[in-house]
């Protein structure tokens, strides 16, 4: 929690010196760019995955499910890196080096977006990097929506297609710049902070996993990814207005710390620890296939990518928008400092954008 809570602090200091200090520092951000591009080398880690051993698996047991040939492929929702998140400031002094699709409206793009990013459909992502880019010139791949968890939502399925690289900008364009501060402070509220529990329900015992086609891996990967990047916001979010009308109808999924759950979440909910705890080795087949799951975290970013995975095996998962800082956000923060919001200014930047059309709006990766 203190390392946590530190790198939040490091994040605003950034924030607000660049705020103070603006006139001085665009004076100098080509030099320090280049002197941080020079010493940071691409690495096979960072550039792009390689091929999933399918053969090999394949030979071995040609009965695996999706999730077991997940797992046996990295199984990405263990690593360190899940889930797929970049901060504002990593990106002010890389981006020449990271490649920037923002997938925001044509019209909410041109009201300003990041220098040299991509306005592509998300429906068209995956023909964009395949046709229109190549992904492994760039050292990162940047997803960047409204307010953050729809681009690590597309982040994380991008890994599952091989984009080892790939990230979504926590906090969306609203952190790169206060105009769009309102798509966090929207999200905002404490309404529900006195219906919360603190004693939770145990897991469920192990079941089955959800029933998917028959065909080959590769295949039903690719379908998989592809429709659930192209599935709209309103069937991968749940507002927590309407979990708390009938909490009941859902299997409610704290997906946090015990210290967390403690003090406070949904009643009815179960707790899993964020990583391990719900790959295919581990507590994944506790999860129900004929009932709703609701993911929920600090600020929705880790239950988003979550709620990717789960639906890439077919269960029928859905995040809370901004997770407990939607439904009590000022209790939140008297409990965890660095995870309650209630000032927005602490996240957002008035970092530069650029207003209008550019040579690199792409609406359609079909597009010329």
């Amino acid at each position: 929690m203190a390392k946590n809570k530190n790198l939040k602090r490091l994040n605003t200091m950034h924030i607000l010196i660049y705020k103070r200090m603006k006139n001085i520092l665009f004076g100098f951000i080509a030099l320090f760019s280049i002197a941080i591009i020079q010493g940071c080398g691409k690495s096979d880690e960072n550039i792009l995955v390689k091929t999933l051993n399918v053969d090999s698996l394949v030979q071995k047991d040609s009965n695996l499910s999706l999730a077991e040939f997940v797992y046996k492929s990295g199984d990405f929702i263990t690593k360190k890196d899940f889930p797929p998140l970049i901060h504002a400031t990593d990106i002010l002094y890389n981006k020449s080096n990271f490649l920037l699709i923002d997938i925001r409206s044509a019209s909410e793009y041109e009201k300003g977006h990041i220098e040299g990013s991509y306005n592509v459909d998300r429906k068209e992502i995956l023909s964009f990097l395949k046709t229109k880019v190549n992904p492994a010139e760039y050292e990162k791949i940047v997803i960047i929506d409204d307010f953050g968890p729809t681009g690590v939502y597309v982040a994380t399925l991008l890994r599952f297609m091989g984009y080892n690289n790939s990230f979504g900008l926590k906090f969306g364009i609203a952190t790169w710049n206060k105009q769009f501060s309102e798509n966090i402070a929207k999200n905002l509220s404490n309404k529900f902070a006195s219906q919360i529990d603190t004693v939770g329900l145990a897991r469920p015992k192990f079941g089955a996993l959800p029933l998917l086609q028959q065909k080959p891996f590769m295949d039903l990967l690719n379908e998989q990814v592809k429709k659930n990047i192209e599935r709209p916001d309103s069937q991968i979010f749940i507002t927590a207005d309407d979990v708390f009308k009938e909490p009941s109808k859902y299997f409610l999924l704290s997906y946090w710390s015990e210290a967390k759950f403690v003090k406070g979440h949904i009643p009815g909910s179960v707790r899993y620890d964020i990583r391990a705890d719900l790959s295919y080795s581990m507590n994944l087949k506790t999860l129900p296939i004929n009932k709703k799951i609701v993911v929920y975290c600090n600020t929705g970013h880790q239950a988003i990518a979550l709620v990717a995975y789960l639906r890439l095996l077919g269960y029928d998962a859905v995040s809370i928008l901004y997770g407990a800082n939607s439904f009590m956000n000022v209790e939140f923060a008297k409990n965890f400092e660095e995870a309650g919001i209630t000032d927005v200014n602490t996240l957002t930047a008035d970092f530069p954008l650029i207003v209008g059309k550019t040579r690199n709006a792409i609406v359609s990766a079909s597009a010329n």
